[in-house]
């Protein structure tokens, strides 16, 4: 039977102390097939009856106190043979048959050593039939075997009849109407509120054509209780064709098992069509409560109609909407519903609640409903063991639940086909919220988790321990209080999961954070230890509209040896909170590792932000971590505040790498700093090496743009640190007006504290589509070259600065500040000329008063050419206002390609303008 103990263990993922229930699958298993046999009464030697004591009333039949209806012994007083009771007629022989309007029974006291039934006895080709109900009806008494260890029968209460073969003629029992068990008082083994057949080789067949019904409102049933019936042996069949129902109340006791379907062993088919009803209101049930039925060794049993377990007080160990396979993994037997439905409005479920079945199949949706009660385990969407749902929908609006809620199933191969759902609100308290499954569990169709109004710890779009999702997740969290999210799951332990369809996680409005000190979103799931890893493809985003966590991560959390890849990059964007550290890229933790393909991007739109980091945040602590980022990152800030009132208040556009960490950005990286937002300290193109045993790595060319903002720091065109590093090129630009530019810091054509740019660095003002206007405040140090793009711009410099090229373009406006030095000037013209041409042209209109500066050194110390718009480069001289074009310069490719750009840029502003 489906009874266990012990519970889950949170530490190692596995279930811990599990009295699991081969044992007793054994047990029932051969109560039910070897046992039960003997219902059939029939000769173990020829002509030898083992029958005990027999009573059939024809239609009617009572038994009180002071009956017995006894089983038949042997010589040493071992039972061999059941005693039976029924309502109905006992019928025998081929092609004898019995037909009754009705038959009940009625127990009010007394003993029953063997079966009750409420219909008729038909067996070896005979046919009984019951053209109205059948009925058992108990209040008092005892139905059981004198010692069930070694009992040859099951002690039951069938509500219909019985059909039994002995291998020779088919055998059939019918009630045309509806058969029921009731019972308020006394004791038995089993209640069947359906009939039973068991056959000997030919066929055996009971049918109940409307419902059947079990009622228990006192006493106690021991091992198992049926709303439908019971099937044994390979050519039997048991049928209720209107619906079962089945009603626990009033201090009723069930043992063991409550099932609202029935039962087939040895290959028999039990089948219930209309569906299945059970209400638990009072009482208890000691074991499991399942919507559907249980089989075993090749045997069926199926629901159609759907089931639908409601369970309004009283108590239950677990409870189940489908049925349970005895066979578990060895999938010979068939056992399966077409939906299934749990409500709990009150009442204690001891251990876990599972929407579908037990190693077993809910073809349709699996629903899970709870306003109020407790459940003081696990809730499962899907089903447990190897067993398919068709969707999951998991509520959870009242009540509480003091476990873990898991829209997937439990255990290897427990599949969802077409996606679930969880919903958490009303201001319910869980620890930790999963979209999927546990323990291989797997997902089709995609997860889907809302929080809205609830209090929950960890949030998880994935599953945890061995896991795949097909068809992404989706995490939305409103009104609510958490302390982490994740868009996938948790993987530990070994563990591996795989996730096609990408992550999605959305903090909305009303979101407090519990615990700031670890509180994080992240848009990937979380992986430790060696062996573990995560793989997710279609890419993670967050999305954080409110709330305080301390960090959010684009990307997942990684460390302990575990490996995780991104396949289609990572996004983080917020639109408000506050927040301490922000990046596009994951977090790495001691000897872990993530592999992004793809682009990281982090954009702050709104909200304050302490720390923004285009890539990932990588610690080592000694050991090996690494973040690798095959594409570019890109940093938006866009009216957001990046403060340091409660951090560093820094924009970095790589990644992170401190205490041995190796951070590596393949491609390139773009920062840009607009709409009024403002950064308390420093921007950073490059990587942030926080000690010198770190490297975090740029491959590409990083580019910094700022225009409407306030900057109270520097900004550095490569990184912070001796183990950052840019291969490629870095520039920074700045356009917009002036007025609405804060800054009057230094702009280093570097990187800090020792970072290394091995390209070009160069400050640019104004670009092809935008110009800047107004006086440049800052300081500019360490570029080789200062480029003023754009015909609209007009740039005042109020420090001098000394760089190997100035370049300007012809129709732009640049006014230097005195002390002021260029190794060469470049002038870009948006006209056609070749050496040996001289046209005037005067320095004034581009620098103003400071032209004076310009001439004396192009005449003396500086180099001078000119561009024109084929971005073709010549010597020149400057004589009486007057331009000498010299001979063309070949250039190296890249220079010939940024002249050849900027060239483009001012025809193209001047086609604008």
């Amino acid at each position: 039977m489906l009874f266990m103990g012990g519970d889950w263990g949170r530490e190692n993922c596995a279930w811990s102390g599990k009295k699991h229930i081969r044992e007793l699958y054994l047990y029932r298993y051969n109560m039910n097939i070897e046992k039960f046999f003997a219902i059939g009464i029939f000769a173990l030697s020829a002509g030898v009856s083992l029958a005990g004591d027999r009573l059939f009333g024809d239609g009617s039949v009572e038994i009180s106190e002071g009956i017995v209806i006894d089983s038949s012994v042997d010589e040493t007083g071992a039972e061999i043979g059941a005693g039976i009771a029924g309502g109905g007629s006992e019928v025998s022989g081929d092609g004898a048959s019995s037909e009754l309007p009705s038959s009940a029974v009625t127990i009010s006291g007394g003993t029953v050593y063997g079966i009750v039934m409420g219909g008729s006895y038909a067996k070896d080709g005979a046919t009984a039939k019951i053209t109205g109900n059948s009925s058992v009806n108990m209040t008092s008494g005892d139905i059981l075997c004198k010692n069930p260890d070694n009992s040859p029968y099951d002690a039951v209460i069938l509500g219909g009849g019985f059909a039994y073969n002995d291998g020779f003629k088919a055998a059939s029992a019918e009630v045309y109407g509806n058969s029921s068990v009731t019972i308020s008082g006394g004791y038995a083994y089993y209640a069947v509120g359906g009939a039973a057949s068991q056959d000997g080789g030919a066929a055996a067949d009971s049918v109940v054509r409307g419902s059947s019904s079990l009622i228990l409102s006192g006493g106690t049933v021991d091992y198992g209780a049926y709303g439908s019936g019971w099937a044994l042996g390979s050519n039997s069949k048991t049928q209720t064709l209107g619906g079962s129902y089945v009603e626990v109340v009033n201090g009723a006791n069930v043992t063991w098992n409550l099932l609202g379907a029935g039962g087939a062993w040895g290959g028999g088919v039990s089948e219930v069509n209309g569906g299945t009803q059970i209400v638990i209101d009072g009482g208890n049930v000691g074991g499991s409560v399942l919507g559907g039925g249980e089989a075993q060794g090749g045997s069926c049993a199926t629901v159609t109609g759907g089931t639908n377990v409601i369970m309004k007080s009283g108590t239950a160990r677990y409870l189940y909407g489908g049925g349970a396979n005895w066979d578990l993994e060895e999938r010979r037997t068939e056992v399966s519903v077409d939906t299934a439905k749990i409500s709990i409005s009150g009442g204690e479920v001891g251990a876990y609640v599972v929407g579908g079945g037990y190693f077993s199949d809910v073809k349709g949706a699996a629903n899970i409903e709870m306003t109020g009660g407790t459940i003081n385990g696990n809730i499962y969407g899907g089903s447990e063991g190897a067993g398919s749902t068709g969707s999951t929908l998991v509520s959870i609006s009242g009540g509480t639940v003091n476990g873990r809620v898991f829209g997937g199933g439990s255990g290897a191969n427990a599949s969802v086909e077409n996606g679930t759902n969880v919903k958490i609100s009303g201001g319910v308290s869980i620890s930790e919220v999963y979209g999927g499954g546990i323990n291989g569990s797997l997902v089709s169709g995609g997860t889907n988790v809302s929080v809205n109004g609830a209090n929950t710890y960890y949030v998880m779009g994935g599953s945890s321990g061995n896991s795949e999702i097909n068809g992404g997740t989706v995490v939305e969290i409103e009104n609510s209080t958490v302390n982490t999210v994740y868009g996938a799951g948790w993987a530990e332990n070994g563990a591996k999961e795989k996730i096609e369809g990408g992550t999605s996680v959305h903090i909305g409005s009303g979101v407090n954070f519990a615990a700031a000190e670890s509180a994080a979103v992240y848009g990937g799931g979380w992986a430790d230890g060696a062996g573990s890893s995560s793989e997710i493809s279609g890419g993670t985003k967050v999305l954080v509209e409110g709330g305080s966590p301390l960090s959010v991560f684009g990307g997942g959390s990684v460390g302990g040896g575990a490996q995780s890849v991104v396949n289609g990059g990572s996004v983080a964007e917020i639109n408000g909170g506050k927040i301490w550290t922000a990046n596009g890229g994951g977090y790495v933790y001691q000897g872990g590792s993530i592999v992004t393909n793809g682009d990281t991007v982090l954009e702050v739109n709104a909200g304050e932000v302490s720390q923004a980091y285009g890539g990932g945040w990588i610690y080592s602590n000694g050991t090996s971590a690494t973040d690798v980022i095959n594409g570019n990152t890109y940093v938006k800030i866009n009216g957001a505040a990046i403060t340091a009132d409660f951090g560093d208040g820094i924009v970095v556009g790589g990644s992170m790498a401190q205490g041995g960490a190796v951070a590596e950005i393949k491609g390139n990286v773009s920062v840009e700093i607009s709409g009024g937002a403002s950064v308390a300290q420093s921007i950073y193109g490059g990587g942030y090496s926080a000690d010198g045993a770190s490297a975090s790595s740029v491959g590409g060319n990083v580019s910094i743009v700022v225009k409407d903002a306030s900057i109270g720091g520097d900004i550095y065109a490569g990184g912070y640190g001796a183990g950052s590093r840019v291969s490629g090129d870095a520039r920074v630009n700045f356009q917009g007006d002036s007025s609405k530019l804060a800054f009057a810091g230094t702009v280093y054509g570097t990187g800090a504290n020792g970072s290394e740019i091995a390209g070009e660095s160069v400050i640019a003002f104004g670009d092809a589509e935008n110009a800047f206007s107004g006086e440049f405040a800052g300081k500019i140090s360490g570029f080789k070259t200062l480029s003023v793009e754009n015909s609209e711009t007009n740039v005042a410099f109020a420090n001098a600065f000394s760089v190997d090229l100035l370049q300007v373009a012809s129709t732009s406006q640049a006014l230097l500040a005195e002390g002021t030095v260029f190794d060469s000037l470049n002038i870009v013209f948006d006209d056609d000329f070749s050496d040996g041409d001289v046209f005037s042209f005067d320095l004034s209109d581009i620098f103003g008063d400071s032209a004076t500066i310009v001439e004396s050194a192009i005449t003396s110390t500086s180099d001078f050419t000119i561009t024109n718009s084929l971005g073709e480069m010549f010597a020149a001289d400057y004589v009486d206002g007057n331009i000498n074009v010299g001979a063309a310069i070949p250039e190296p490719s890249e220079v010939a390609a940024m002249l050849g750009a900027l060239a483009l840029a001012l025809a193209a502003a001047r086609r604008k303008a």
